[in-house]
């Protein structure tokens, strides 16, 4: 979850069958509120991580599902997705973005790598897959 915030969405998808949940979060008072309610909560058996970063900078390297909830601007989006690209290329995957931003859409819909599948039924949220490289 890029700007995961205080990690509802991490916490919810660790309740899930997934192998971790990452959260990336530029505000660090925001990124230790998250670590606080993670550890208030003691999920048994989950994989949640929160890191204090520049979502611009980071290198998602394991990552194959990318949540982002309108988290930044187009130039930090768009760097997101090279970074996410890039990664893909060094350790080739399915990968998918699930996004919800009717004003910054039109950028992912715009990138050569990226398929759409389509709208979650009854959200704003909208999801990509990868193409193969």
């Amino acid at each position: 979850d890029f700007g995961c915030g205080k990690g509802r969405i991490i916490i919810f998808a660790a309740t899930k069958k997934i192998k971790k949940a990452v959260g990336i979060e530029y505000d660090k008072a925001l990124a230790d509120i998250a670590k606080n309610n993670i550890a208030s909560l003691k999920l048994r058996g989950s994989n949640i991580e929160v890191i204090h970063s520049d979502a611009a900078t980071f290198d998602p390297k394991e990552g194959t599902v990318f949540f982002m909830n309108n988290p930044f601007g187009w130039k930090t989006l768009l760097s997101v997705l090279d970074n996410i690209a890039k990664s893909i290329r060094a350790n080739p995957r399915n990968v998918r973005i699930v996004y919800r931003s009717r004003l910054y859409s039109v950028f992912l819909e715009t990138i050569d790598w990226l398929e759409a599948e389509g709208r979650i039924e009854g959200t704003e949220f909208c999801v990509w897959h990868n193409k193969r490289f």
